[in-house]
Formats: structure tokens, sequence, C-alpha cells
């Protein structure tokens, strides 16, 4: 090899150009969005699944419909209203929110009538995280993670994510908070916090 490819090969190793990174940027938001894109059809072939299945067994039908989104829940780089479900006047909707070279994340937002004033309470609680697994096929990470916490906990399902979201509806709609699930602290919950004096 002469000299000057030598040169070459290690300008080129430097990346000045940007050409590796950029080409790696691009990769990773056709990624993001292609995985955003199939979670988002899972969650509501579940939730209509589910929804069947509580007809049948209750004779309650929740509505599960895919709500164009208004001024009112468009935020900057954020997809409100990707999956919407109904019980009376309540609704949780589960949506995606990502801002270029980050990854998806998945949350759900409760909306439901105010006993004590005249417009609706609207609540957004924080769901998952879709990252690209060790194989490149999509994964779920549970948010919040609590800060030096490193144990492997079981990963969310896109089933758990609709649970969570009728669980979520059902116990708005009786006025009630829901109990938190199994294995997981309350939400607020601070282990080995001292008592404020």
């Amino acid at each position: 090899m002469s000299r000057w490819s030598l040169l070459f090969s290690q300008v080129d190793a430097l990346d000045l150009s940007g050409r590796r990174a950029l080409s790696s940027a691009e990769d990773f938001e056709a990624w993001s969005d292609s995985a955003e894109r199939a979670l988002v059809e899972e969650l509501h072939r579940i939730a209509d699944l589910r929804s069947a299945e509580l007809a049948r067994h209750t004779d309650v039908r929740v509505l599960v419909s895919r709500p164009v989104p208004g001024p009112d829940l468009t935020l900057r780089g954020a997809h409100i209203g990707v999956l919407e479900l109904a019980l009376g006047t309540t609704r949780v909707y589960v949506y995606t929110a990502r801002e270029r070279g980050q990854s998806p994340a998945v949350h759900l937002a409760l909306r439901r009538e105010s006993a004590s004033t005249r417009h609706p309470v609207l609540a957004s609680l924080p769901g998952c995280l879709l990252v690209r697994g060790d194989t490149g096929a999509a994964e779920l990470l549970p948010l919040p993670r609590p800060l030096g916490d490193h144990a492997e906990e079981p990963r969310p399902t896109p089933d758990d994510l609709v649970f969570r979201a009728f669980e979520l509806l059902v116990a708005a709609h009786r006025g009630a908070r829901p109990e938190p699930l199994p294995g997981r602290p309350p939400s607020g919950h601070r282990p080995n916090a001292e008592p404020l004096a």
C-alpha cells in the first residue's frame, strides 16, 4: 500500500465527512419509523381482540379507534392519539413520541370528565421506550427507569401496554385510582426514602 493510500484510509477511518455517521443516523430513523408503525398496528390488533373478549364476557364494549390528532393533542415530534380506548366519557390514549435521533417512547394519556370543574382532566403516564435489541428486533423497556437500577425485570409486551390502558380506562371510569401492577411499586414510590419530618 502506498503512503498516499495509507493516508487516505486513515482519513476515511476518521469519517471527517460524516458519511458513515449520516448513513447510521438515516438507518436508525428508518428503523424507528418502521418499528413504531409495527408496534402501533400490533397495539390496535390486540386492543380490538381484547375489546371483543371483554364484550363476550361482560356485555360491555370498549370502543377502539384511531383518532386524528387535533391541535390540542399535537406536540412537536409526537404522534398523539395513536390508539384511543373509550368507555362512556372516559378515554385512554396510547401514543408515541419521538424526536429525530431518539428511540420512540410510548405513553398513556387518560382523559375523563372532572366532577369538580367544567373542564376534562388529562393526565399522561409513562409507558415504555421502544429500542432496537441485540438482534435488531424491537424491544420495549419500561419507563421510568429508577436511577442506578440495573436489575433485569421482565420486558413488557404490547399486550402488557394494552392491558395497562384497559386497566386505567376501567379504574378512571369507576372513579378509582388503579392499583399498581404486581411487582411494580406505585408511581412516585421511592424505596428506602427517608420519611419527611
